[in-house]
Formats: C-alpha cells, sequence, structure tokens
C-alpha cells in the first residue's frame, strides 16, 4: 500500500495477470472494500494493482448512462 506508483492504467484497458500465490489470501481494505494484490504485466512493466478495480466486461459503451443500459449492451 505505501510503494510507489509504477504507472497508471486508463479505464478500459484489458490486461493480464495473476494473483501472486505467496499473497492470494491477504485482503485488505481500500477506499472501503476488501481487495486482494492482483499482479499484472502492463506495458512491458510489472506491478501489482488491487482488484477491487477490475472487472471482467468491458466498460460502458459512449452514451451509457444506467446500470440498465449497461447491463443490456453485455446481454
Amino acid at each position: 500500500i505505501n510503494a510507489t506508483v509504477l504507472g497508471k492504467i486508463a479505464y478500459g484497458e484489458k490486461i493480464n495477470g495473476n494473483y501472486d500465490e505467496n499473497n492470494s489470501n491477504v485482503f485488505f481494505l481500500i477506499e472501503g472494500i476488501q481487495a486482494r494484490w492482483f499482479k499484472v504485466n502492463y506495458k512491458g512493466r510489472q506491478g501489482y494493482i488491487a482488484d477491487a478495480f477490475l472487472f471482467n466486461h468491458p466498460p460502458p459503451k459512449a452514451g451509457i448512462k444506467n446500470l440498465k443500459s449497461y447491463l443490456s449492451q453485455l446481454s
């Protein structure tokens, strides 16, 4: 949590990674949400991101303004 920020990943970017086997059961709170560290490779750099910021689905398309419309986009 106190490490240096290596960079930022833009909203909607696709990333690859996995949970670090040594810390996969270590949870912490970030902005009130329970999270774990997720090891990522992004643009040739390796680091960690709190999994609370990750989502398995694509971001809403332009013009999507509510959850109902977003869920419709996903179906």
